[in-house]
Parts: C-alpha cells; structure tokens; sequence
C-alpha cells in the first residue's frame, strides 16, 4: 500500500485524478468528453504506437552485426585498479571501437589522455560513476564530484540516485538529487553536454520502486536510466530492462543494462529487451565472440554469483 505522501506525489507524476485534488472539481460531463476523446485517439495510435514500440526494442537486433562494440561501456571500476589497467582498458576500447571507458571520477583526465593518443580513441567517450556505488552521498558532493570529471573530460556521468530515500517513498528528495546534478554538469561548459545515467539499483528494489524509479527519470528526461552498479546482490535482467524501457521511452530516455552481463548471450538479451547500452567489463570477450561467429546459444546467463564487479 502506498501512504499518502507516496501517492500525492506519484499523481504530480502521473496526474492521476483519483490522487491530485486539483482534478476533483472536474465535472462527470467534462470527463465523458475526456474518455470519449481518449477512445477515438488510443483507435487511431495503438497500431502505430505498438508498430513504434516494437521497432525500438528489435532495432538493436537488428544491428548486432555491424559495428556491435558501439552497444558497450567498457567498465573497470574496482577500487584497486591501477594506472597500467586504466591504460590498458583505453587501448582495448580503441581497438575494438567501444563507445565508451567507464571509470571512476578521479580517472577521467588521464582516460581522456591516453584515448586521445591512441589511433581511433579519440572517438571513444569518457564515462564516469559519481555517488558510487550505495548514491548515499550527499548532492552537493555528488554535484562537484560529476563537475569536476566533466571538467577533467569525461562525456558521460552515470551516477547513483539515492536508494534509501526512494525506498522510503521520498519521491521528491530523489528527484532533486537527479535534477541538481543533471543542471551541474550542463552549466560546464563543453563542446556537447555530458549525458547523464541514473543507476537504480535494481536488485534492492521492488516492483513499484523500479517503476517510480523509472517515472522519475523519465519526468526529469534524463539520458538513461541504468540498471545496475555491479556491486550489489544481482545484476540486469531482462524483465526489469523490459519494464524500465516500458515507462522511459516515450519520453527519449534510453535503457543501459549492467551487472552480470558476462557472454554474448546475455548482452544479446538485454538488446532485444530494449537496452540502448551495455555496461561490462567482460566487453572484449563478448565482442570477440560475437565477431567469431555471430549470436552464440553458449553464454552463460547472468546470475547472482556474478554480481559484486561488472
């Protein structure tokens, strides 16, 4: 059950007129004309919506074999890594042409070098995680936290909302928390804004958490919304990518699925559940597969024993 707070600001979301007192005083007329207008128009759009629907999800598929590493964030965030795997993960990803190296904030500049030097790295992104991994942190330390990587050059922020106060129904903290570190990051001045990933945490979340979650995200018209740190007790799956891409993308947000993606196979899966990008750190393995011999039926599915890294 919700409590009252949860659903006075689920209608600001939604504007459910069971929930937001400011529709109570329509009238039974009025919302006749309302319903009728809405029947001729869900008639008249539900082909062409559904027809939409099913193209954004199957497009991935449709394109898995021709420049497939474009799909992926090569990730390496454990909290020992070093310099010499830093470099090395910046050579891989010009090599394989991935869209991104994901990293910790503090390694964004000297990605953002090494790329640079390297024969087709300068096309490669810079993506960084910031309230990583609980997003317990307070906003202003994530807010200078994301500036201050997208001033070292990263291009890309993925950080994480904060998960106790959406559980405890505090809708408009982590809203706020989002929205102020999505408007810091764009005062930078760039040559294009940095995008912003919002990590949910999925696997600490229950059914109407991920969809609130979700809601939130796709009010504030984020880029993504992300699923997982892999760091937590589980990582994607497709039933939580399938129901995020549900709510956000009517509004353009995209769906980056991570955690446990470790084969070709499960990174097949999440593209066809509607994920636009993959985070992994097991990106050149999956890559090489796929080059080898297209879509393999030998991956091994995601699992809880995979999570705790990428």
């Amino acid at each position: 059950m919700l409590t009252n707070r949860e659903l006075f600001y689920q209608s600001k979301l939604t504007g459910d007129a069971k929930t937001n007192p400011t529709y109570r005083g329509v009238t039974s007329l009025n919302w006749a004309l309302f319903a009728a207008a809405g029947v001729i128009y869900f008639y008249y759009t539900q082909k062409k919506s559904t027809h939409n629907d099913a193209k954004m999800i199957a497009a991935p598929a449709a394109d898995m074999n021709k420049n497939f590493g474009l799909y992926f964030d090569h990730t390496l965030l454990k909290a020992d890594a070093r310099t010499t795997e830093i470099k090395h993960l910046c050579e891989e990803a010009a090599k394989y042409r991935f869209y991104s190296v994901c990293v910790g904030s503090s390694w964004a500049r000297f990605a953002r070098q090494t790329l640079d030097n390297l024969e087709g790295g300068r096309a490669v992104k810079v993506c960084v995680v910031v309230g990583f991994p609980l997003g317990s942190n307070h906003t202003v330390g994530k807010k200078a936290e994301a500036v201050a990587a997208v001033q070292d050059g990263a291009e890309e922020v993925d950080m994480v909302l904060h998960i106790g106060k959406l559980k405890d129904g505090d809708y408009e903290y982590v809203e706020k928390d989002i929205r102020e570190v999505q408007e810091a990051i764009r005062t930078v001045k760039t040559v294009a804004p940095a995008l912003l990933k919002v990590i949910i945490e999925t696997s600490l979340l229950n059914e109407e958490d991920k969809k609130m979650a979700s809601k939130i995200c796709a009010k504030l018209k984020v880029d993504f919304i992300k699923t997982s740190t892999g760091f937590s007790t589980n990582g994607a799956t497709e039933s939580d990518v399938r129901l995020m891409h549900s709510i956000v993308s009517p509004s353009g947000v995209r769906v980056k699925a991570s955690g446990g993606i470790r084969s070709e196979e499960d990174a097949v899966k999440m593209l066809r559940a509607g994920a636009s990008r993959i985070g992994a750190s097991k990106t050149v393995e999956i890559v090489s597969a796929h080059q080898a011999g297209g879509i393999s039926s030998k991956g091994k599915t995601a699992s809880s024993s995979d999570s705790g890294q990428y």
